[in-house]
């Protein structure tokens, strides 16, 4: 199974019961500066199932921001919506330009066709707008 953790809003509370994890599940931490100290039983707790463990700090903070980085990991998984395309390869650089400019459709709009000229621009932004990512 897969959890994806807003510690930020939940805390050490919401990691109550990580010791029911098993070693099939993964689960991804997202944090900011914000909120970044956990209880260190339950990092042990996490580390002795053996399960996939993966940690996300913030890079840029804003309203809504760790939302969008929970968004885009979620699209990255279950999306797909660059995996087996030429812009695969892209993704890193895709994912910066939502991040870190996230403003409006318009403004990723704009942003797409300037970074990546205007046929590859436009299929990238209709990507991700397909993905639910905007």
């Amino acid at each position: 199974m897969l959890f994806l953790v807003d510690y930020e809003n939940i805390g050490n509370m919401g990691m109550k019961g990580c010791h029911y994890l098993n070693e099939a599940d993964r689960v991804i931490i997202f944090y900011s500066d914000a909120r970044r100290h956990m209880e260190r039983r339950y990092l042990e707790d996490i580390a002795n199932v053996g399960c996939i463990f993966e940690i996300c700090k913030l890079y840029k903070s804003g309203k809504n921001a760790l939302d969008f980085y929970i968004t885009s990991k979620l699209g990255e998984l279950f999306g797909g919506g660059f995996d087996g395309t030429e812009y695969e390869e892209m993704t890193g650089e895709i994912q910066k330009l939502i991040e870190e400019k996230k403003k409006t459709p318009k403004v990723i709009y704009l942003n797409c066709l300037h970074s990546f000229g205007r046929d590859n621009g436009l299929a990238i932004y209709n990507r991700m707008k397909a993905c639910g990512e905007l």
